[in-house]
């Protein structure tokens, strides 16, 4: 009895763990509906890349609603560390659908020479209910100069868009509220992203430049360029973007020869089509063209570029027998390959192929100027015979006129 409970027991408890399981899975699975703000430093922009103490300047800011449901009616806020600013009241926006964006934006007024840092809260009074409240602000940093100290930054950033871990080049000039350059002013630039801070000078123009190794990671990341001497002051601010690393991919498309069959001793023509199917331009392409796994030509191009083909050719001398063709691209091997035939040239073959025109025309001239002679010489024969057969006549005819006039004399005598 008492095992015949314990089983029920045990049957009852895996019926209950089973059911449970399903519940909790169930559970995980569904994804309740709900807005998800989103703002990040790279969304920030301003109208200016230079701040000066009282001069306006626009700021932008885009908003990214990650949420699977619609964002309702909700306040953005603008702040600055420092007391000497002026910003407008909230920024009401009317709302924000699922998986889009939104932009808000307004007018900046900085008071206060020296760094600031702008700080931008989406859903600022919790209007919103969403699944993530953590990531809703973002901060940056800025230079404000004086109106009368302010140093001009011009600069460059080669190459931009860059790869990663690629060197990157800064080059710029910094000149004075006067137009003077700006020399042997000390030069930061820093990208707070990574923690990362570089320092030069300017020379004697006013000019700078550095170079340094992009980030090891795929984004976006803020530049800052400040420029000190003495009481001037200069910033200027630029994104970097660093992409995925492309590369070329060169494939062989096609591989021909001329003549398909020739023939022992034959000049053979090779000729191969290689294509860049890769996103990268590839430069300082040899390719090589192989018979039977051995080199007979090679050709280096200096670029190709992506999605273009380029042709490469070679000539060598037929050997008898069954021979493959290969190609070799920078030393890598190709998959692509192409089989032909080299046959002896026998007595039947000492006109070529491509003369079976002239021989037919030619025997048929032939033909036609035997006919020619023929009836030629038939038609002289036949003259010849008229000849014989009109003297052969003639001389018949005189004869039988003499005899007629002997008859005649002897008639007359009797």
């Amino acid at each position: 009895m008492c095992a015949s409970k314990f089983a029920i027991f045990v049957v009852m408890s895996i019926f209950l763990m089973q059911n449970l399981l399903v519940i909790f899975s169930v559970s995980e699975s569904v994804r309740i509906p709900q807005p998800d703000l989103q703002v990040s430093t790279e969304d920030i922009t301003f109208s200016k890349t230079q701040f000066s103490v009282g001069e306006y300047v626009n700021i932008s800011v885009r908003i990214h609603n990650k949420g699977n449901q619609a964002a309702g009616t909700f306040q953005v806020r603008y702040t600055d560390n420092s007391s000497g600013t002026f910003f407008p009241p909230l920024d009401t926006l009317q709302g924000c659908p699922e998986y889009s964006e939104i932009t808000s934006e307004t007018a900046y007024l900085p008071l206060i020479q020296g760094v600031h840092i702008i700080t931008i809260i989406a859903d600022a009074t919790n209007l919103v209910v969403e699944s993530d409240e953590t990531n809703n602000r973002a901060s940056i940093e800025i230079y404000v100069g004086s109106s009368q100290n302010t140093i001009t930054i011009e600069h460059e950033i080669t190459p931009n868009p860059c790869k990663m871990n690629e060197n990157v080049w800064v080059n710029g000039s910094a000149r004075l509220i006067t137009g003077q350059p700006a020399s042997n002013a000390s030069v930061k630039i820093t990208i707070d992203a990574i923690g990362k801070e570089y320092e030069t000078k300017t020379n004697e123009n006013g000019e700078f430049f550095y170079q340094f190794t992009s980030p090891s990671k795929v984004g976006k990341y803020l530049l800052n360029i400040s420029v000190n001497s003495g009481e001037f002051h200069g910033f200027a601010s630029d994104y970097l973007e660093v992409k995925r690393q492309e590369y070329p991919n060169l494939v062989v498309r096609e591989i021909s020869v001329s003549p398909s069959t020739p023939y022992t001793s034959e000049k053979v023509q090779i000729s191969v089509v290689i294509q860049n199917k890769g996103k990268e331009n590839a430069t300082n392409v040899l390719v090589e063209m192989l018979i039977d796994d051995s080199v007979v030509g090679s050709d280096e191009k200096e670029k190709i570029d992506s999605d273009a083909k380029a042709v490469s050719n070679c000539t060598w001398k037929a050997k008898k027998g069954t021979h493959n063709v290969t190609v070799r691209i920078n030393g890598i091997l190709s998959q692509a390959s192409k089989s032909f035939k080299v046959i002896e040239r026998t007595t039947q073959s000492l006109i070529p192929q491509d003369m079976g025109v002239y021989v037919v025309v030619f025997v048929i001239l032939c033909a036609v100027i035997f006919v020619y002679i023929s009836s030629k010489e038939k038609s002289m024969k036949f003259n010849h015979i008229r000849k014989i057969i009109k003297k052969r006549d003639k001389r018949k005819l005189s004869s039988s006129v003499s005899v007629t006039d002997e008859k005649e004399t002897k008639r007359g005598n009797g």
